[in-house]
């Protein structure tokens, strides 16, 4: 449950509210895909509800195929309608899905047990890094604007960028990129004295 929450915020820019309000009923699979229906948000102001559209990725972190799994090992289709992430209950040696979401702190240490496990320090994570870095990781590989922007559900280019944690190599791209790094020739730099 916790792995499958965490990698579905970040791979669907959600924050604590977004990931609650998921049924699993509402979830849609194909062979490249996976469509997951919002019913409301934050940034739906007029909630007109939102699908989101998560590829299938293959390999151990594939936010498809830990759906998948979890709907599996849940039984879902014979606890009836509900919420997709749900409070699990610990009865050695078993566990079971109730029918009701975690709160917010359950969620919450999920976030800081995941960065601890990494060797990261928990202090810094909470319900929005995985939005955050879900942003951010599009931003670095150049996702396009306006699909970036779509999948996280903003209205404007500032509510966006306030996601996206530049990355070092992108924020030292600027001075690389001035051309200083190269010979230039003395001809050049007496053409630029003249002018001046």
């Amino acid at each position: 449950m916790k792995l499958s929450a965490i990698v579905l915020c970040y791979v669907s820019f959600f924050r604590f509210d977004d990931l609650i309000a998921i049924r699993w009923q509402d979830l849609k699979f194909s062979c490249t895909h996976l469509e997951l229906y919002v019913p409301d948000s934050k940034t739906d102001q007029y909630r007109k509800g939102e699908t989101i559209f998560v590829a299938r990725l293959g390999g151990q972190f594939c936010p498809v195929a830990l759906i998948e799994r979890l709907l599996t090992v849940g039984q879902y289709k014979t606890s009836g309608p509900g919420s997709l992430i749900r409070t699990t209950l610990v009865c050695p040696p078993s566990q079971r899905l109730k029918a009701n979401p975690p709160c917010y702190d359950t969620v919450l240490s999920w976030f800081k047990e995941a960065a601890s496990l990494l060797g990261l320090n928990p202090k810094l994570y909470g319900t929005h890094s995985g939005r955050r870095g879900g942003a951010t990781g599009a931003a670095a590989r150049d996702v396009p604007d306006r699909l970036f922007k779509r999948h996280g559900r903003w209205r404007s280019d500032r509510a966006k960028d306030l996601y996206v944690r530049e990355t070092l190599q992108s924020r030292l791209a600027t001075t690389r990129n001035l051309g200083l790094q190269e010979d230039i020739p003395i001809a050049q730099l007496r053409a630029f004295e003249a002018e001046a």
